[in-house]
């Protein structure tokens, strides 16, 4: 938490340091001490509040100690070494405390009941009641010109708790930020504003359960708390309303991608989750629905730079990362396997693993039934060898393999799948692109066509090619799964990326390529249909004849009609 000042009136001439880690605890006695015209700065930490009185000369400093005896002692001492003038100190205990803090005690010049109410302890601090106190107020404000409105959720919260410049914003109205009062309030918001708005406004946790993609946590919903997330949040609430109108009606989840990680300043980042298959997790992904597939798309557009985070191997057969590794016989697969030394008899020549030459607690040759009775004389052992406890196979090294915790698949390393993660930085052209109206000119209409969306980008192809002719090659890779188990995952991605790789080589620079995992699209301008048909056969053969998988291409060719009526 953030350690700052209350006050109540310029014109205060008692100026008290509270200096207490129970922010909710010590909030009535700070509402008390301003509502009688101290100026109160209230201080969470002690190396805080040593700063505090380094700087400031205070007339009293309320301690309410947190620890044993010695650091207590040892606080009070700071702050009487460290502080402008001669404050009187206050020492507020529980009355089981008293004994305990032995030394504490005569160090401050004076102890009280910390169980006394807020009024009892501000007459000892000296300071009058007002004869007029204040009507408003209470805690400090955080935005005076313009009001911040705030939205409570799933309830709404007490107005005594919202410090001064703050009010609650009505239904329909934008909020400057969100206040969440209860776990797993996901439904709340969405049902209050769009997703846009939803992705960027500032949520601030008050349930002391930290919310995944909250920007602040506040351990206790009290006035000081929210005074303080409210203050932390303002950089964030500034930026959000440099986004144009036009954005919180979008439904472009780029632009809101884009926008979140622009309104905080930062980059899309990862963490390790082992509950999760993918063991990689996105808490942007709370926020907006696909993160990783947008970034994706927002990197390829130069928008997001990607930067490597983690490399997992995934079972082939459900793509979970949570595998366990171990060492296995490579004929049946059991994890049931010892590593023996070889015994090599040197009388008769013999080698075979220790447990053939075993006798009880004697080592006899299996070949010629002689006692070994001495190392380097009757018998050495050159090497060693791995046994199977369950087929009785027998090798020179144990092969590694995995089982998938998640399916429970056995699988050879090599048909392991590898799967890159990233995390991603806004670039120069993504920080601008954030705060101007939605990507791809879309504006207040909210219609939206992903980048990766092959079926809009077609139709922007068609759209530009006017009365020019044109033509889309479809590839699709269909290998038999059979095949591919029997190859290996592995060999087959590879085979995939030479297909890839050379597909882009046959074409010119400026033709365009869509791609997914297995499918190709080729977008080439200002050819008819019929030319590509009949090169069809060259540009088959010089895609497959270097390839030593067959992945079963199949080739479909679209004029501009064909690809009218599909669209």
């Amino acid at each position: 938490m953030l350690n700052r000042a209350y006050t109540a009136s310029s014109s205060a001439v008692v100026r008290v340091l509270v200096v207490s880690s129970d922010a909710a605890a010590s909030t009535p006695l700070c509402l008390e001490l301003m509502r009688r015209g101290a100026s109160v700065s209230a201080m969470l930490e002690i190396q805080a509040a040593g700063e505090a009185a380094r700087k400031q000369a205070f007339d009293v400093i309320l301690v309410a100690p947190r620890g044993d005896a010695n650091a207590t002692a040892l606080m009070l001492q700071m702050l009487k070494a460290k502080a402008l003038g001669a404050p009187r100190i206050l020492l507020l205990v529980d009355p089981e405390q008293a004994t305990a803090l032995g030394q504490a005690i005569f160090v401050a010049d004076e102890t009280l009941a910390a169980s006394l109410a807020p009024e009892t302890i501000a007459d000892a601090t000296g300071i009058g009641v007002d004869i007029e106190p204040p009507k408003a107020a209470s805690l400090p404000a955080v935005f005076e010109e313009p009001q911040l409105k705030v939205l409570a959720l799933p309830a709404g919260i007490s107005r005594d708790l919202l410090p001064r410049g703050v009010v609650a914003a009505e239904r329909g109205e934008i909020p400057d930020a969100v206040i969440l009062t209860e776990p797993d309030a996901d439904h709340a918001i969405s049902a209050w504003m769009s997703a846009a708005t939803a992705a960027v406004v500032p949520i601030i946790d008050a349930t002391g359960r930290r919310r995944e993609g909250a920007d602040v946590a506040v351990a206790t919903l009290s006035g000081m708390g929210l005074a303080e997330a409210l203050e932390a949040t303002k950089p964030l609430t500034a930026r959000m309303k440099q986004l144009p109108e036009a954005y919180h009606r979008t439904r472009d989840p780029r632009h809101m991608l884009l926008a979140r990680l622009a309104v905080r300043d930062r980059a899309m980042t990862a963490r390790r989750d082992p509950t999760l298959k993918e063991i990689v997790a996105y808490a942007d992904d709370t926020a907006v629905g696909g993160a990783l597939h947008q970034a994706e798309t927002l990197a390829r557009l130069g928008l997001l730079e990607r930067r490597f985070f983690e490399k997992l191997q995934c079972c082939p057969s459900c793509s979970s990362s949570r595998l366990l590794v171990r060492e296995e016989c490579s004929k049946c697969r059991s994890a049931d396997i010892v590593e023996e030394p070889i015994i090599h008899h040197l009388r008769c020549g013999y080698q075979g693993p220790e447990r053939d030459f075993r006798a009880d607690r004697d080592m006899i040759c299996p070949k010629c039934r002689q006692h070994c009775e001495h190392f380097s004389v009757d018998y050495d052992k050159p090497g060693s060898l791995v046994l199977c406890n369950g087929c009785g196979h027998t090798t020179g090294d144990a092969e590694v393999g995995f089982r998938c915790l998640d399916c429970s698949t056995g699988f050879e390393g090599d048909r392991a799948v590898s799967r890159s993660f990233h995390e991603y930085v806004l670039t120069d052209a993504g920080r601008r692109q954030a705060f101007e109206p939605p990507l791809g000119g879309y504006g207040d209409t909210g219609e939206t066509e992903n980048a990766g969306d092959v079926r809009g980008r077609l139709r922007r192809f068609v759209g530009s090619m006017e009365s020019r002719p044109c033509t889309a090659l479809m590839v699709k890779l269909d290998p038999d799964q059979e095949a591919q188990k029997a190859i290996g995952h592995r060999r087959f991605h590879q085979a995939v990326a030479l297909y890839a790789s050379i597909l882009r080589e046959v074409f010119e620079r400026e033709v365009e390529i869509l791609e997914s995992a297995t499918s190709f699209v080729v977008l080439i301008a200002d050819e008819a249909p019929a030319a590509v048909e009949a090169s069809l056969p060259d540009i088959r053969r010089e895609l497959e004849q270097n390839l030593s998988v067959d992945l079963r291409a199949r080739y479909h060719v679209f004029g501009r009609e064909e690809l009218q009526t599909l669209l």
